[in-house]
C-alpha cells in the first residue's frame, strides 16, 4: 500500500485552499498588485500541472496492473485509480525566489486503506451477497464447479464486485496520510508554467 501511495504522490485531483502564505525573498523587487495578479496565474498553472500528472498516474496504474494476476488486477487497478482521484492537494505557501520563479509548498492528503478500515472477511461477506444477487448462484459455485464448466461471466462478476468493494472503501475512508512536497513554477512570456520538482 505504501508503494502505491508513493507512486501516486503527485498524481491526484487538486483542491485549492485560499489560506496559503505568500513570502518574498528579501532581494526580490515586486509590487503587491503584481503578486496578486501572479497568484491567480500560478493557481491556474498548477491546476494544469496536476491534471497532466493525474492522467500519467492513471496510465501508470494500468501498466502496473497488466502484469499482475487477474484477481490482483481487479483489486489493485480500481484501488490505485481511486487513490489518484481522491487524493487532495492544497497550497500552503507561495515563495517568490525571483519575480518570475516561485516555489510552492504543498500538503497532500492521501486516502489510507489498511487493516483499520479494510478486511478480507468483510469483503468476502459483501461480495458473496452481491454475487448471489447478480448471478442467482452462491459464490461457492466457483469452487465446486469443474474449471472447464465455470462460466466466464461468473469470474468477471466476481472480479468486478471485489474491485467495487475496494473502491467504495477508498471513497468512504476517514483515515488519511499527509505528505509534503515542493514544486517550482516559472513565468515564461507572461504565463506561469511548471518548472521542476524541488522536494517530494
Amino acid at each position: 500500500m505504501k508503494k502505491i501511495l508513493v507512486l501516486f504522490l503527485l498524481t491526484a485531483s487538486l483542491g485549492f485552499s485560499a489560506n496559503y502564505k505568500v513570502e518574498v525573498k528579501p532581494n526580490v523587487k515586486i509590487q503587491k498588485e503584481e503578486i496578486e495578479k501572479n497568484n491567480a496565474g500560478i493557481e491556474k498553472a498548477f491546476e494544469k500541472f496536476v491534471e497532466k500528472q493525474k492522467a500519467e498516474g492513471i496510465r501508470e496504474a494500468e501498466l502496473t496492473t497488466q502484469s499482475s494476476q487477474r484477481l490482483g488486477m481487479a483489486l489493485t487497478d480500481g484501488m490505485a485509480k481511486q487513490l489518484v482521484y481522491d487524493t487532495q492537494y492544497s497550497i500552503k505557501k507561495i515563495e517568490y525566489i525571483s519575480s518570475d520563479i516561485v516555489n510552492l509548498d504543498l500538503e497532500i492528503k492521501i486516502p489510507e486503506l489498511d487493516s483499520r478500515n479494510f478486511s478480507e472477511d468483510e469483503m468476502m461477506r459483501v461480495v458473496s451477497k452481491r454475487f448471489k444477487e447478480k448471478t442467482g448462484k452462491p459464490i461457492e459455485i466457483l469452487k465446486t464447479t469443474p474449471e472447464k464448466n465455470i462460466k466466464p461471466e461468473w469470474v468477471s462478476t466476481l472480479f468486478q464486485l471485489m474491485s467495487d468493494f475496494t473502491i467504495e472503501k477508498v471513497k468512504t475512508t476517514k483515515i488519511f496520510t499527509y505528505q509534503n512536497a515542493t514544486i517550482s513554477l516559472k513565468k515564461v512570456n507572461k504565463e506561469w508554467t511548471f518548472h521542476r520538482i524541488v522536494k517530494q
